[in-house]
């Protein structure tokens, strides 16, 4: 009788892990099988003989689910202890809906609480924002920003316009408050005047396109007491209400003795009865007091604040030269007490003691001890340190050991105020599941749960009383209305967030189309990704014309194809073509009769250039490019179908025919420099294997390695050759004790690589971002007439560029170089075109110097964010080759991305700052150091023109210099000071703006983020 398979392991993944344990446990367990014995053996033990191992493989019969014919294959079957980690799909997911009058915020920013357990929302943080201002998403970005967050009115509303502030930039201002920095919004009234918006008032509709610009400066003792109408005199946070229920007196606890109340048998000290009630409320002068700061659970305690009248005027910590005399007291839900932390509530406790002893210690007795605890105290809750040396204080910047919950906290770092919910925020109608591949799928589409589909809809239209089945259609009905965002983190570049028609399913799972991981970097053993739903009309189009997976085939980074044609579309494809037959077949399929005449099958990158070539010819007609995605769709199924039919599966047998035996092993260190051995012994044994892979194409390794789906020279090399420079033996024959400690060792750079290379990238990306911010398509051609001169080792990217120059014969001035162009240019030494760098377009860059948009094919149109794509560019190419830094492949990412962070970053070479005697010179020497990082070759050199483009600062007559991004965003606190501040160092430069009485008009990038503004 037939034998049931429990599990199907794909052997792309022994090649790449160079799992050789898996293969062995495999065909050992057959064995034991078939002996009917039970076989233990510890490791390095030589009880396994090769002599024992059968080739490996069996003739497998089985039928084919979708046509049901009989198919056999030769695959390798045994088995293995497989130990299944307890991931449940189901338990990943979870949706939140709209959840006015039904579900929980954060107390101080009112955003969706974080987990599934508190029916939180996804967040959509700041590599998110950076992923929408790329698609130029501009009613996306709003939404999330306002009503799907925290700008909450009584309803779902979807017009942004007249939504409130959003709670948490109200959050911020109290918080510079509590600081006596006064952040004022002026807007401009109906009368056309301007005046400022009441901050203070909750839910107040705040209307962007009123905002004329933010104020900051230090507030007096007079404005302190102006926010505030009430005094806190009492540290203490509780005290005893004592109520008779007989004549409803009432008296606080420490009023009670002086009333006549005994501490014995309580009696009312008015009309002597027994029935006195005793609760614990907040004290009434103190710092949760109702009469201060309104009622528990009103709107009052977002927006009353408090005062302290310090006993004698101190220094203030953030400004010495100014007198504090009046210490603001933030509302109490902006400092909530939360289990036994008292957060900032204890820091205004320590002020509120030592002023008291203050306050009822004689002048002549007050000791200096006691005022210096009250400007430490005062100073600690600002962030700071005071530091005493004989009468005089100063004050520094509280250390990291130092740090404890306080004003500065609130604000400064990665989870502060700023970044952390102003410029990234959790949101509603959003949530996350694990994804599983539907080839069936049509492109364009995902299949999302019913139970999400079903919250949305009750959120956006109520309860219902509708029976089940009516239900399920009016919730299939109108969810079809609206596409769904998908997002799979980290978002390094705007493919990581696209949108989808749904259809509905009653799996808990999302099911995406294979061909779209590629732009997700996404794979199916595990990932989860959030999903989100646009509200208002606008939106929702911009969803479908923007962020449309049909929108999104080619990447702006390169201009290559990011569908995801990988691993077994590859293996079945170059299995389809080797015969004549299968290559007329693709010729056909993609219209283009040369694929024919080939005399080889198609590896991967052969027919990812075919796939591209074909849909670059389909881009420009939408109707023309979705037949076209069918044609593709019809590809990756035959490719599937062949491979699956092939049964490609290889056994021990396979790897040992291909192995290098010893006297060829020796052979090739022979040949090898010394002092290079260890770097170039694997890279030669590749090379040695890859010609006996050529020689052995059946070889279902042949067939993997060879067509480009999974493997390379160096994996190959340490199975069937050397595991390591001194070793003597591959992973294939078996390792010594000595050579696996050594392998083992040799694997742990790779292994911390992999933890500190990401970061690493995504700090790049993030100062790219900030240096970059401003640029812009701002118009089709400036006055430029020289642009920049390029060696040959460049041409390479110059397709879609604009010549500056002509060749004879060739090319004309103000022609676009094309790839036959290129091909004719192989005798020319220099080309000069219009470059980013020479531009002289204002406030941002033109289209005839940026070339063609690489994702379009075509001029990009005016307002697009060509700085953050170029930043994205760079920053993704070097957190992916961080990530991929494993499975024992040694790689030099971190000092690649040490290099480029240093030249970008700090405008340094080898320490030297970058100056130069022309424009030319200087950029054509720092785009040389760039282009010899081998990982940044694949991105387009337009990309670090547009970077040099803001490093580039003319220092005099043929004299230019390049400055470091990090000064470059700096620099922008002259014109914008929240800009600067939400780059870094949050407090000290609102600070210094607020010492300057500096204002912002919010049109530099992201300080309109911060109030919901589009731009």
């Amino acid at each position: 009788s037939p034998l049931r398979v429990d599990v199907l392991l794909n052997p792309h993944g022994v090649i790449s892990r160079m799992n050789i344990g898996q293969l062995y446990e495999t065909h050992w367990g057959w064995i034991a099988w078939k002996d009917g014995k039970s076989i233990v053996a510890s490791p390095f033990s030589k009880e396994f003989s090769w002599e024992r191992l059968p080739e490996g493989k069996l003739k497998v019969r089985w039928k084919d689910p979708f046509n049901s014919e009989e198919q056999e294959a030769e695959v390798v079957v045994g088995w293995q202890y497989l130990m299944k980690l307890n991931h449940i799909a189901e338990d990943k997911f979870h949706v939140r809906g709209a959840p006015e009058g039904k579900r929980g915020r954060t107390l101080v920013t009112l955003q969706p609480p974080k987990g599934k357990r508190l029916e939180g929302g996804q967040r959509i943080g700041e590599m998110e924002v950076w992923a929408l201002q790329a698609h130029q998403a501009d009613a996306i970005l709003e939404e999330i920003l306002t009503v799907k967050s925290d700008a909450l009115s009584k309803g779902l509303k979807k017009n942004t316009e007249l939504c409130p502030l959003p709670e948490a930039f109200r959050a911020l201002v109290m918080y510079l408050r509590g600081m006596t920095i006064n952040l004022r919004i002026i807007v401009q009234s109906e009368n056309g005047k301007e005046q400022e918006f009441p901050i203070d008032e909750f839910r107040k509709p705040f209307e962007p396109t009123k905002f004329v610009r933010i104020e900051i400066k230090f507030a007096d003792n007079e404005q302190v007491k102006r926010w505030a109408k009430e005094e806190v005199f009492d540290p203490s946070y509780w005290k005893l209400r004592y109520k008779c229920q007989e004549c409803n007196y009432a008296v606080w606890s420490g009023e009670w003795k002086e009333k006549g109340g005994k501490p014995g048998p309580r009696r009312c000290p008015k009309c002597s009865s027994s029935q006195v009630d005793v609760k614990l409320r907040w004290s009434p002068d103190g710092l949760f007091s109702e009469k201060v700061f309104g009622k528990k659970s009103s709107d009052e305690r977002r927006e009353r604040m408090g005062y302290i009248e310090l006993a004698e005027p101190i220094p203030h910590p953030l400004h010495p030269d100014l007198k504090l005399q009046c210490l603001p007291v933030i509302p109490p839900d902006y400092r909530p007490m939360v289990g036994h932390s008292e957060g900032l509530n204890a820091h205004y406790r320590r002020v509120l003691i030592y002023n008291s002893i203050l306050e009822n210690t004689e002048k002549d007795k007050v000791s200096k001890s006691t005022r210096k605890r009250l400007i430490e105290a005062t100073a600690q809750l600002f962030g700071m340190k005071a530091v005493f040396k004989d009468d005089l204080v100063d004050f520094k910047n509280l250390t990291a050991n130092e740090h404890h919950d306080n004003l500065r906290t609130r604000l400064e770092g990665k989870k502060g105020l700023i970044r952390g919910y102003l410029l990234g925020k959790r949101v509603d109608f959003s949530g996350r599941a694990v994804i599983v591949p539907d080839p069936t799928l049509p492109f364009g589409a995902c299949r999302l749960p019913y139970h999400a589909a079903e919250d949305f809809y009750f959120a956006l239209r109520g309860s219902s009383d509708l029976s089940d089945e009516a239900l399920c259609s009016v919730v299939e009905s109108t969810i079809q209305n609206y596409p769904v965002i998908l997002n799979r983190a980290p978002t390094l570049h705007r493919y990581n967030m696209q949108a989808f028609t749904p259809i509905l399913w009653d799996e808990k799972v999302i099911a995406i189309h294979p061909l779209i991981c590629g732009g997700y970097n996404a794979d199916f053993d595990g990932d989860a990704m959030s999903f989100h739903l646009p509200l208002s009309e606008e939106a929702k189009k911009e969803a479908q014309d923007r962020l449309s997976a049909f929108q999104n085939l080619f990447s702006v980074a390169h201009g290559g194809v990011i569908l995801h044609i990988t691993q077994d579309i590859v293996a079945g494809i170059y299995l389809k073509t080797l015969s004549l037959e299968g290559r007329e077949w693709l010729a056909e399929l993609l219209e283009q009769p040369s694929l024919a005449c080939e005399d080889k099958p198609f590896d991967k990158k052969k027919l990812q250039r075919a796939i591209e070539n074909y849909l670059r010819s389909h881009w420009g007609n939408e109707d023309e490019r979705k037949e076209a995605l069918k044609q593709i769709d019809e590809l990756m199924r035959e490719a599937f179908r062949t491979v699956t039919e092939n049964g490609v599966s290889f056994s021990i047998n396979d790897l040992w025919i291909l192995r290098l035996t010893r006297k060829e092993r020796e052979k090739v260190r022979l040949n090898l420099p010394e002092e290079l051995e260890d770097q170039m012994l694997r890279q030669k044994c590749g090379e040695k294997l890859h010609e006996k892979l050529e020689k052995n194409q059946n070889n279902p390794v042949a067939i993997l390695v060879l067509s480009g789906a999974r493997g390379n020279p160096e994996q190959i090399a340490r199975l069937c050759a050397a595991v390591t420079a001194k070793s003597s033996h591959c992973y294939v024959e078996g390792l010594e004790e000595n050579e696996y400690f050594e392998a083992a060792q040799e694997s742990r750079p790779d292994i911390v690589q992999k933890k500190i290379g990401p970061a690493l990238g995504g700090e790049l990306t993030r100062k790219l971002i900030y240096g970059c911010y401003p640029l812009r398509i701002v118009n089709n051609k400036c006055d430029d007439e020289e642009g920049l001169e390029l060696p040959k080792d460049f041409f390479e990217h110059l397709e879609g560029r604009v010549a500056a120059w002509g060749v004879n014969g060739i090319l004309k001035k103000g022609e676009v170089i094309t790839l036959d162009h290129i091909k004719k240019l192989c005798k020319q030494r220099n080309l000069r075109i219009f470059s980013p760098v020479t531009c002289k377009a204002k406030d941002g860059i033109c289209a005839r110097c940026y070339g063609y948009d690489l994702s379009t094919g075509a001029f990009p149109k005016i307002g697009l964010p060509v700085g953050i794509l170029a930043a994205q560019s760079i920053g993704e190419r070097g957190t992916q080759e961080a990530m991929r830094a494993f499975h024992g492949m040694r790689t030099e990412i971190s000092s690649a991305i040490g290099r480029i962070k240093r030249l970008l970053e700090y405008g340094k070479l080898d320490a030297e700052a970058l100056e130069y005697g022309s424009l030319d010179e200087g950029v054509l020497e720092i785009l040389r150091r760039l282009m010899e990082v081998k990982e940044y070759k694949n991105v387009n050199l337009r990309h670090f023109e547009v970077v040099l483009h803001q490093m580039k600062q003319e220092q005099g007559k043929n004299r230019w210099q390049f400055r470091g991004l990090i000064e470059v965003a700096k620099n922008r606190a002259e014109s914008s000071f929240l800009s600067a501040a939400a780059f870094q160092a949050v407090t000290n430069t609102l600070v210094e703006a607020a010492k300057a009485k500096g204002y912002d008009e919010g049109k530099v990038q992201p300080t309109p983020l911060l109030l919901g503004k589009r731009r």
